[in-house]
């Protein structure tokens, strides 16, 4: 008798995976190992943040240049103030 013939009475046939299945597990285990080392994820995360409140601040001063300015060109042109316009007063 053979090794073969002694280890399992019926041995496991060799299969072979579909190319799709190969590539569906790679990438399964691509997203579940981080391709960046811990540092770079940090950083990542750092400008993200950094680029998030950046964004917040400069929307703020838009805003506020905006606001101001329709105020300004509501006095210049006579019409009310912005502070005026639910008031009923002459």
């Amino acid at each position: 008798m053979n090794a073969q013939e002694k280890s399992s009475p019926h041995p496991r046939a060799k299969r072979h995976r579909s190319p799709l299945a190969r590539l569906s597990k790679a990438v399964k285990s691509g997203w579940q190992r981080s391709t960046l080392p811990a540092r770079g994820v940090n950083a990542l995360k750092k400008i993200a943040n950094a680029l998030v409140l950046t964004l917040i601040m400069v929307s703020v001063v838009v805003i506020d240049v905006v606001a101001t300015l329709m105020h300004a060109l509501c006095r210049l042109f006579g019409g009310r103030s912005m502070r005026d316009v639910g008031h009923h007063a002459p």
